[in-house]
């Protein structure tokens, strides 16, 4: 047997294993022709006309069963439940030959992917064991059960993958041991009879037990409550149908599962539900290939294997399919086929138009009590239109107005393209069905990867529309369902309240007291909220002031109440904006608020410029402008202020001025006096009932020169190299600082030879009402005089000629001891071991650098004597220090050394005289 010889076995061999029709098909003898697949099926018409030779057939196949990985490892090093991580292993493929990759997916069981995942790896082929790690807290999907690889070459992926069960961590790692029930009720659909759990072999990681109805043996029936739950501590764990209870639709198994307090246990315990009244036994297979090559239209042979045991059946009922769990709504029953005993089949008819939404065919078996809740199924491919959907569809609104869209549709390509051209978008009323009235709204090209769409901005979005769709196609149309994305129309509300008023019924001035009624929006839909401010105008929130109040709708009228209520001083209005969860509507409806005690308006503004030289005296004119509505007041009235806000205490007003439609004016004579706190000039506007409770202020500047300066400045400095300044400069505010705006910071030398004192500006710093701080670093100091900070008090007409010093110590170490100029001793008694004398020190250079000289014993001019402290210490301005009549030498000690010192540090050698 030659080599395409053995190919062909193989795969006739393959096709007998996954279609189950070793009775319907010869195998084992002659090979017939396979039903065309998804992806042949794009070539179909061009075999036909063209013929392929064989070599090129077998080039053209999927990864065989001997192609796929060997093993598939997993253990997770994560306890947090619902979270993974670790390594993931797979051995490679017995045979790599056919293939160029291994897929690594996520599995809802163990031979079927996750639906609406994409890979989480796609690993070319090395020839030795692959790895993917997991990062730490890696998300497992909610339904993810088991890892599936695939491997894949250029045609596709291999039908069936290798699998690993995933066993999270952080959830329960015992299911239950077994499960046992036994129908008691004859009627079909309905139970009875006690259902038994036997307890899991360790509870440790488990708190309870849920029993659910399963639609499969590892699947809970969607929208069904459990069944019963039990606590581990359960001696008995049992739960009773009583006659006649109804079994669900779909229900096929009864399952159990462990779980604690991060969730249930992924895998569980199951037994089918064998109800009395039904078959027990489905079809072992369905296969069907269409042989109609115009799409929407089908033909060829439905064919079904046999049950296992037909003992509890007469009959196989055939079905259309919305997908491969549910009869597509609306249609009847196929066919009705009896029992043969062999494995049968069913013809469809020449042009047999397809359902629109039948996806599959479904086949129950039946018996006089009606169909079993199991079936099998195949997967109808039109052999005219694309056999395979867009992978997924997703959609963003960015647009805040609500029936209006914009953003960018992506498309995820379908997992095998070659039986399609384009991908069409649709407007939907449900996941399943399009718009009626509505064309497409786009139709994009393949290209081989994934495809995007922007809807432009203010795009309208029909008002039935709940849901885009996109469709595969070819020239022969459209697939028969597709992929579904539902719409959120984000959007701020587009109705405003009707209205909104208010009357103030405290008649202090700065406070109100009332009711707010809001009269709510005509149409309330896409609304959640009322939200009520302070406003600044008729239509801008007060700055810096949150909502007063946030009123949930009703579907009425609504009001808010103030009591003793404090105005902020800014507040002119108040307004309310409808609001949802997308945001507020962005204009609102507002009322002016009328504060009965005391006028709405301020004057626009106030200017004074002092001309009078002398401090603590002011003169000149002061401006007023005109408030920019005059209608509730009728005068300015002006004060001295000890802040922006605050009248001087102890002080009348300075002057009344009347209204006149245009800016006023109040002269202040040569002279005046300024009162000692007078910061500010303010001003009032008033009415017969009293004055606004707030005013517009001036800085009062009193042209002078400060007259109180800093009481302290420091500097330490931190920086231990010689000739650089860094740290902290602290500054000690003045006693009274209301003349005084600024404080000028220097650096204060004079260079040698000079008595001119030099200045160079370090910071400005404004007045706080506090002591101040900042800081300076790496400050070059290099004068050889003496260095000084010196902080100036400072106003608008300048600054004080002098101010608070501190002199700069500059910490690094001084210079080498040997730059002193002179250093003499001269020992008076004789007496050996005993000296009497004066240390002579002649003045030197660099002196900004030390502080002192400190002696020291020792036994060569390099070293002290070990163990012994300094002999004593004197100021640098000394010169001079002395050795006391009877004065002990050390043992070792030939000779006198001197060093330098600061604060800090001392030279790091000395100078020396022998002791003779």
């Amino acid at each position: 047997m030659n080599f395409k010889e053995e190919i062909v076995k193989t795969l006739k061999a393959q096709l007998c294993i996954l279609f189950g029709l070793n009775q319907l098909l010869s195998c084992g003898q002659k090979f017939p022709q396979p039903p065309e697949s998804a992806d042949n099926a794009a070539s179909s018409a061009t075999k036909s006309t063209n013929s392929v030779n064989s070599s090129d057939a077998i080039q053209k196949l999927k990864p065989s069963l001997e192609n796929a990985a060997l093993s598939l490892e997993f253990f997770d090093t994560n306890f947090r439940g619902g979270k993974l991580e670790g390594n993931v292993f797979i051995s490679p493929a017995a045979n790599e030959t056919e293939l160029t990759d291994y897929v690594l997916y996520w599995g809802s069981g163990p031979s079927s992917k996750l639906p609406n995942q994409s890979p989480i790896a796609v690993m070319v082929k090395q020839g030795t064991r692959l790895k993917h790690s997991f990062p730490p807290d890696t998300t497992k999907p909610s339904d993810a059960t088991h890892l599936l690889v695939f491997t894949k070459n250029a045609e596709g992926e291999m039908p069936t993958g290798t699998s690993v069960l995933l066993e999270d961590k952080g959830l329960p790692n015992h299911a239950a041991v077994g499960i046992s029930f036994t129908d008691t009720d004859l009627d079909g659909g309905q139970l009875a009879g006690k259902v038994s759990v036997g307890k899991a072999s360790d509870e440790t990681t488990l708190t309870q037990y849920t029993l659910y109805w399963g639609n499969s043996e590892t699947s809970k029936l969607i929208g069904q409550n459990p069944i019963a739950i039990w606590a581990k501590q359960s001696t008995e764990m049992s739960h009773s149908f009583s006659k006649d209870s109804r079994k669900p639709l779909g229900a096929s198994h009864l399952l159990v599962f462990t779980k604690n307090a991060d969730g249930e246990m992924s895998t569980g315990s199951s037994i089918l539900i064998m109800d009395k009244g039904l078959p027990t036994q489905s079809a072992t297979s369905v296969a069907f290939s269409d042989i109609d090559s115009d799409g929407g239209q089908l033909s060829g042979i439905v064919a079904i294997g046999k049950a296992s045991d037909e003992t509890s059946l007469t009959h196989y009922s055939i079905y259309w399919g919305n997908n491969d769990k549910f009869k597509l709504s609306g249609q009847n029953v196929i066919a009705v086929l009896e029992k043969q005993g062999t494995n049968i089949s069913h013809t469809l008819t020449d042009n047999t138009i397809k359902p629109f939404g039948a996806t599959h065919f479904l086949v129950f078996t039946k018996n006089k009590d009606g169909e079993m809740a199991m079936w099998s199924s195949v997967l109808i491919e039109d052999k005219g239109v694309p056999n395979r959907a867009a992978s997924a569809i997703s959609f963003s609104d960015s647009d805040l107005n609500g029936g209006q869209l914009e953003g960018l549709v992506s498309i995820e390509k379908a997992t095998n393209e070659s039986s399609l051209t384009h991908y069409v978008i649709y407007w939907g009323e449900s996941e399943n069905f399009k718009l009626t009235g509505h064309a497409a709204l786009v139709s994009l090209e393949k290209r081989d990867a994934n495809l995007t769409f922007s809807f432009p901005k203010y795009t309208a979005k029909p008002s039935d529309a709940r849901y885009l769709l996109v469709f595969t196609k070819n020239s022969a149309g459209e697939m028969a369902h597709g992929m579904s994305a539902q719409i959120l129309d984000r959007g701020a509300p587009t109705e405003a309240a009707l209205s909104i008023s208010f009357t103030d019924t405290d008649l202090r001035g700065g406070q109100l007291g009332g009711t707010v009624s809001i009269t709510k929006a005509m149409t309330e839909s896409n609304l959640s909220e009322y939200s009520l401010y302070w406003g600044s105008s008729e239509s801008k929130k007060l700055l810096g002031q949150s909502a007063i109040a946030v009123l949930a709708k009703q579907g009425r009228n609504l009001s808010f109440s103030f009591s003793n209520t404090s105005k902020p001083a800014a507040a002119t209005h108040l307004i309310v904006f409808t609001k949802n969860a997308d945001g507020e509507m962005p204009t609102g409806q507002s009322v002016l608020i009328i504060d009965r005690g005391v006028p709405v308006q301020t004057a626009e503004s106030v200017t004074f410029l002092d001309v009078d030289p002398d401090g603590g005296e002011v003169s000149g004119v002061l401006t007023i402008g005109k408030a920019t509505s005059e209608k509730l007041f009728s005068l300015y009235i002006l004060y001295w202020g000890s802040n922006e806000s605050t009248k001087l205490s102890g002080h009348n007003a300075i002057a009344v001025l009347y209204k006149k439609g245009v800016n006023v004016t109040h002269s202040f004579p040569d002279n005046t006096p300024k009162p000692t706190n007078a910061s500010h000039l303010l001003v009032f506007t008033a009415n017969e009932e009293g004055e606004m409770a707030a005013g517009v202020a001036a800085v009062l500047w009193d042209n002078a020169l400060p007259t109180a300066k800093a009481t302290k400045v420091t500097l330490s400095d931190s920086n231990m190299e010689l000739n650089v300044v860094s740290g902290a400069v602290l500054i000690s505010r003045a006693v009274d600082e209301s003349s005084l705006s600024h404080y000028a910071v220097y650096l204060s030398t004079k260079p040698v030879g000079s008595t001119v004192v030099q200045r160079t500006l370090l910071k400005t710093l404004a007045k706080t009402g506090e002591d101040l701080e900042f800081s300076i670093s790496d400050f070059p100091f290099l004068s050889e005089s003496h260095g000084h900070l010196e902080v100036v008090s400072k106003n608008a007409s300048g600054e004080m000629a002098s101010g608070a010093v501190a002199q700069v110590i500059d910490v690094g170490r001084p210079t080498i001891a040997s730059k002193i100029v002179g250093f003499e001793f001269e020992d008076f008694d004789s007496r050996e071991g005993f000296i009497q004398g004066q240390v002579k020190i002649t003045a030197n250079a660099h002196s900004h650098e030390y502080t002192d000289y400190v002696f020291y014993w020792g036994s060569d001019c390099k070293n002290p004597l070990v163990g012994i402290k300094e002999v004593g210490v004197i100021a640098k301005n000394q010169n001079v220090y002395e050795f006391t009549e009877g004065t002990v030498l050390p043992h070792g000690a030939k000779y006198l050394l001197v060093a330098r010192r600061n604060v800090s540090l001392e030279s790091s050698d000395y100078n020396c005289a022998v002791l003779e």
